[in-house]
């Protein structure tokens, strides 16, 4: 059985309902989904509702639902929001008793409107959406035609780089709270009605604790714990954390002393703050939305994925300016030892593996892999031409080791894609190219040689399934090859735009099944430990480092000026940031690769 963490309490959760998500929690209910059903379910009772099916497609896009009451009573209402467009609302909206998801569009009038990333909440018998930057749009379903759907567009909050926003009823008054970048700081607003409309700043919350989150934020009552503040954050000793209004810091439910923001900390990606209720069991009557109650669908099945053994991944750093300046850092030492790689000249790494980095100097075409460990250099004969990927299939000390570039920059314009490709040793590089006018692949070498051996290409069109977070506008794929099979790791992304997709909202992996020609979910990294930074990555066996833990992935992001590592841990879907060298002065430098020392 799967169990869910419930404050201090451990509640048992059916095993068909591992792989559903929560959209929303209010009244001792869950709203959740799994494929194409929603449904309400009530942890502590093991009862559900099950709604009408909604389309795939449309599931995936609403990134924002809410109800209004408890979905036994017969005024409940289910609310939805798109919030991939700024300019136009497409909003659904669904009574107790209907069988069917209406899609309602509503054009903004060039008013820009992004929902933030906390649900709406039903308030005073209308459904209030939050956006990012403090607007409010207004559902009112009592209200017929344009009228139903308002935004108060000179609503703003006065705060700058908002990575969380959320809105909550509190004592008949609506709060919003606006977090920083990893929490580097807290804010408080209250909705004022009376005179002219305005969010007005809250010092002090008295004896009032809210409890944030996506899925849906509370507000309670308590003699000795209030002005505070609870987010789905733990520290390393898996405490609870809360923000304290008085100190203006986040405190730990354990010992730890106060800190000033959330790095080293655990974020719970899929979570909610719930209630318990009076354990009463509903009738059937209660328990019926529509007439046709529908069967679960079974759980997916969960592959182990088993890797080779290695140690010690380290991450490279490059310096923007003096690309010979590289430093090797191994992210699980501390202190966190720089190894300085002096035997370049103005060598870029582009690719590394198996221990070793595949390096260019793009201003004379030289190229050579060279082991930051032991200094060993492999020279390469120069390149024919600039390339866009770099595979490296086995390590260069193996005989059959071939260094395999990809330039595939005119395949997507619908014309041919080069292959090009050498073994340590030999004196030019081989080039097979494939014109997607063609069936037939040419070869052709830096000089002639009528001895070459005809190379066969394939290839597979392959895509992946749709995303199942809402709200996702873009997302980062990597692959990583494990015991001779394929998985790809997706980690989908929401935001304004695609531009600004800077928030994590699902991490998935995908197993390549080539009998079926599919690529297949699976739900866990089993003992591994997968590394990805940008184009590079590796797996581990957990049980052959010395630190580290096993069914986690850590990654690279590569937006602006972000120095952190993100570690995604399968077990508990939570996500965590660190920067992992805070004694080095990271300005000036970027990520390049990952390696194995």
């Amino acid at each position: 059985m799967a169990k869910c963490r419930f404050s201090t309490a451990e509640q048992v959760i059916p095993d068909e309902l591992i792989d559903a998500r929560i959209f929303f929690s209010n009244y001792g209910w869950l709203l959740m989904c799994q494929d194409t059903r929603l449904f309400f379910f009530h942890p502590f009772t093991n009862q559900r509702i099950d709604l009408p099916n909604i389309q795939r497609h449309t599931l995936e896009e609403y990134g924002r639902m809410c109800f209004s009451t408890p979905p036994t009573s017969p005024n409940c209402m289910v609310f939805g929001i798109l919030d991939d467009s700024p300019t136009v609302s497409d909003v659904t909206i669904i009574h107790r008793g209907e069988s069917s998801w209406p899609n309602i569009r509503y054009k903004t009038n060039n008013v820009r409107f992004y929902t933030s990333h906390g649900n709406p909440v039903f308030y005073k018998g209308a459904f209030y959406c939050l956006g990012i930057d403090g607007k409010l749009g207004i559902f009112d379903p009592s209200k017929r035609g344009r009228r139903c759907w308002k935004i108060i567009d000179k609503l703003k909050h006065p705060c700058d780089s908002i990575q969380e926003n959320f809105l909550v009823e509190s004592n008949g008054e609506l709060i919003s709270i606006c977090m920083g970048h990893i929490g580097e700081y807290v804010r408080v607003f209250r909705l004022n009605y009376h005179y002219e409309i305005r969010w007005e700043e809250v010092q002090n919350l008295g004896d009032e604790m809210i409890f944030a989150s996506r899925t849906g934020s509370m507000c309670l009552r308590t003699h000795s714990m209030g002005n505070t503040i609870y987010f789905p954050n733990f520290d390393n000793g898996g405490n609870g954390l809360f923000y304290s209004l008085a100190s203006r810091k986040f405190h730990s439910l354990g010992v730890a002393l106060p800190r000033k923001d959330l790095y080293n900390t655990k974020r719970m990606l899929h979570c909610a703050w719930i209630t318990p209720t009076a354990l009463e069991v509903y009738r059937d009557d209660e328990l019926r939305w529509f007439p046709n109650r529908e069967n679960f669908i079974p759980s997916s099945g969960r592959v182990t994925v088993v890797g080779a053994p290695h140690t010690h991944p380290s991450f490279v750093l490059t310096n923007l300016e003096h690309s010979n300046n590289q430093l090797v850092f191994n992210m699980f030492n501390t202190p966190h030892n720089a190894k300085r790689i002096l035997e370049v000249r103005q060598m870029r790494t582009v690719k590394c593996a198996f221990g070793w980095l595949f390096q260019v100097d793009w201003g004379y075409s030289d190229c050579l892999l060279i082991n930051p460990q032991s200094m060993e250099k492999i020279n390469l004969p120069r390149l024919p031409k600039i390339f866009d990927k770099c595979v490296i299939s086995s390590s260069p000390k193996d005989p059959s080791c071939i260094v395999l570039l990809i330039d595939y920059y005119s395949f997507e314009n619908g014309s041919r894609v080069d292959f090009i490709y050498c073994r340590p040793g030999e004196s030019e590089w081989t080039i097979v190219t494939v014109s997607s006018s063609s069936d037939e692949s040419q070869n052709s070498t830096d000089s002639d040689n009528e001895e070459d051996e005809e190379e066969e290409v394939y290839g597979l069109e392959l895509k992946l399934p749709l995303a199942t977070s809402l709200g996702t506008v873009d997302n980062k794929i990597y692959m990583v090859e494990s015991c001779d099979e394929i998985f790809v790791v997706r980690i989908n992304l929401r935001g304004e735009c695609t531009e600004n997709a800077s928030k994590i909202t699902e991490v998935e992996v995908f197993k390549l099944s080539l009998t079926r020609k599919i690529w297949e979910k699976v739900g866990c990294l089993g003992e591994n430990i997968a590394f990805f930074c940008y184009g590079d990555s590796c797996c581990v066996v957990s049980s052959c480092m010395e630190k580290g833990k096993g069914n986690c992935i850590y990654f690279i992001d590569s937006f602006p000026d972000d120095e952190n590592v993100y570690a995604f841990d399968f077990e508990d879907g939570s996500i965590s940031v660190s920067l992992p060298f805070p004694e080095v002065d990271m300005n000036g430098f970027e990520w390049t690769a990952l390696t194995l020392s």
